[in-house]
């Protein structure tokens, strides 16, 4: 094979498909989807990292202080106003809350190990978190930090993805490749879109001419004002230094020239690289300068748009055993779900 030609596997080796691509080495130039060769570990990695992310909230917040505020302050939203008045004061009682919290603390230690009727506990677990979630917003007030990780969830939640990097012991058996494949591409693209909607939503309300007036420069000195992280943020320093709000004015139009075009990320490797160094300089801009944090977001970048496989065989190898099987160094008995492991039917 000459050097000009390279060549992309598909599929596991049972089932190969090899693509010719022209034009060097270049990765880009035959484009492929990101997640396209995720593994069953993969899925199972990123299931114990968002359940772990709700956890670590759920165990910061002290969701039972929402019975102290007044309940005129509650302003059901979202798919809680379906639920009839009568049952809010009944709901907002330390009881009650204490209740959600402890119950959620239980669904979310098995689903982080991977052990139970994963799909039951998912799917609860996912209801709960949007009703916890609910009452905090409508009670204090509507952001939208916390949906990319919902919907994530709600996505994991659906597919098989505590058949490895779990607990489980026993012999397993998977499904087909496409099971665990479809929901990372789907959650990376849900996550995509919602950095793509803030974009669209900015461009069609506001115009070009929110680049040009000054209109980011005046927000960042009103948020900077705000309560946040701390006494206050930095942003009042673009009134002083008129080098920084140059820039900050210059950032403004790049960043959501790479918010609209978000969904490219599963294409393109290097568009990828180049967005996450862009979003997660403005992410943290955001939180020096404006006191808006998304650290979920943040969070959720390595195991989205990373491909986090090549990561994983270096530091959970799966390595053969002499009954012909597979056996890793992984802390879970099955070496990452991979050992002893059954093909399910029709996957032979």
């Amino acid at each position: 094979m000459s050097g000009a030609d390279w060549k992309i596997k598909v599929g596991q080796a049972s089932c190969l498909s090899v693509v010719e691509c022209g034009g060097g080495d270049r990765q880009d130039a035959c484009p492929t989807l990101l997640h396209e060769q995720a593994s069953p570990r993969a899925l199972g990695v990123v299931r114990a990292w968002v359940f772990t992310l709700w956890l670590g909230d759920l165990l910061r917040e002290p969701i039972h202080e929402l019975a102290e505020l007044p309940l005129e302050c509650f302003q059901p939203i979202g798919v809680l106003r379906l639920l009839p008045a009568t049952v809010w004061p009944a709901v907002f009682t330390p009881e009650c809350l204490w209740t959600l919290k402890i119950g959620l603390a239980v669904l979310l230690l098995p689903l982080i190990l991977g052990v139970g009727p994963y799909r039951t506990l998912a799917v609860t677990a996912c209801l709960l978190l949007t009703f916890w979630q609910g009452l905090h917003r409508g009670m204090l007030s509507v952001v939208h930090r916390e949906l990319a990780l919902l919907y994530v969830t709600y996505t994991i939640a659906l597919f098989p993805a505590a058949d490895a990097f779990s607990l489980r012991r026993g012999k397993k058996e998977f499904a087909s490749p496409a099971m665990y494949r479809a929901p990372l591409v789907a959650a990376t693209l849900m996550f995509c879109l919602t950095y793509m909607a803030v974009g669209v939503r900015r461009l069609t309300e506001g115009g070009v001419e929110i680049f040009l007036d000054g209109t980011i420069l005046r927000y960042v000195v009103l948020r900077s004002a705000e309560p946040g992280f701390w006494s206050e943020g930095a942003g009042w320093l673009v009134l002083e230094h008129p080098w920084l709000g140059w820039l900050v004015q210059t950032a403004f139009p790049v960043v959501t020239a790479f918010e609209v075009c978000a969904p490219l990320c599963l294409f393109s490797r290097r568009f990828r690289w180049a967005w996450l160094v862009v979003m997660l300089a403005f992410h943290w801009g955001s939180r020096s300068m404006m006191q808006i944090w998304f650290l979920h977001n943040v969070l959720l970048m390595p195991v989205l748009l990373i491909e986090i496989d090549p990561l994983l065989r270096r530091l959970i190898p799966v390595q053969s055993r002499s009954d012909g099987g597979t056996s890793s160094a992984s802390p879970f008995p099955d070496g990452g779900g991979l050992a002893g492991a059954r093909p399910s039917k029709g996957d032979d």
